[in-house]
């Protein structure tokens, strides 16, 4: 009896150690994590400055300007497909409408859309290239806003 008593005992203490093991493990896991996570941040942040540096030089390299033109620049890093993204839409004084999703750093056009004022509802020109896809013809601005915002997300 008195045998049985100190393995309950033994394995008591073992147990007792075990768990302070585990708190003491899953604490630095959720430190570890928190760190990783924290450095991920940054780093994604420091990828959306770059991103919307070299997007502004773009459009500036295009000829667009935001004071005189009436226009709107958005860019985005987008993580999954480690690209930099800048969508823009310029007004002119002619009446017409032109927006644009380019890769920023690749300067490649994935969309383009351009409407004329007071004409029919189908756009002269509207077009979407899919990554690593042919072109295709889209009929609409929602169109070309739902194909957008997949790469601006």
């Amino acid at each position: 009896m008195g045998i049985l008593v100190l393995i309950v005992a033994a394995l008591g203490w073992l147990l007792r150690d075990e768990r302070a093991t585990t708190v003491q493990q899953r604490s630095e896991i959720a430190e570890l994590t928190a760190k990783i996570a924290d450095k991920s941040a940054r780093g994604n942040l420091e990828l959306q400055e770059k991103c919307a540096a070299q997007a502004d030089k773009v459009f500036r390299q295009l000829g667009y300007s935001l004071s005189k033109d009436l226009s709107t620049i958005q860019s985005h890093f987008n993580v999954k497909l480690n690209k930099c993204f800048m969508s823009f839409s310029v007004l002119s004084a002619g009446g017409s409408l032109s927006k644009y999703l380019i890769d920023a750093f690749e300067q490649r056009g994935y969309a383009e859309y351009l409407e004329f004022f007071g004409t029919a509802k189908t756009p002269p020109v509207c077009s979407l290239t899919p990554l690593g896809a042919s072109a295709k013809t889209c009929v609409s601005a929602s169109e070309y806003a739902a194909f957008v915002v997949q790469y601006m997300e």
